[in-house]
């Protein structure tokens, strides 16, 4: 074989080669902007989910003084009633653990 038959199969194989670099760069270049998108939604959706659970804690901290004043008064005006509620939870307890 000469060499001009291996010449333009030679410059075929480059040519594709190039091509198919462009191509990638440029598919490249094309989902940069795409995943830069997600990235900056997915931190805005957990900014807005972080934000929401801040409030909800601090409600809930808000809350946590008048239930424990709710609590005593009723353990105060019933004593009885709440020592045997927590006995009958220590027992529960005590069954629950005892059985591992």
């Amino acid at each position: 074989m000469s060499e001009a038959q291996f010449d333009d199969p030679v410059k075929h194989i480059d040519t594709s080669i190039r091509d198919a670099k462009s191509t990638a760069a440029q598919a490249a270049k094309d989902t940069i902007p795409v995943f830069s998108e997600a990235a900056r939604a997915t931190a805005d959706a957990w900014r807005a989910a972080g934000r929401k659970a801040s409030a909800m804690m601090s409600e809930l901290g808000d809350a946590v003084p008048e239930k424990r004043e709710e609590v005593a008064r009723h353990v105060q005006s019933r004593p009885l009633t709440a020592v045997l509620i927590a006995a009958g939870a220590g027992l529960l307890a005590g069954l629950l653990l005892a059985r591992r």
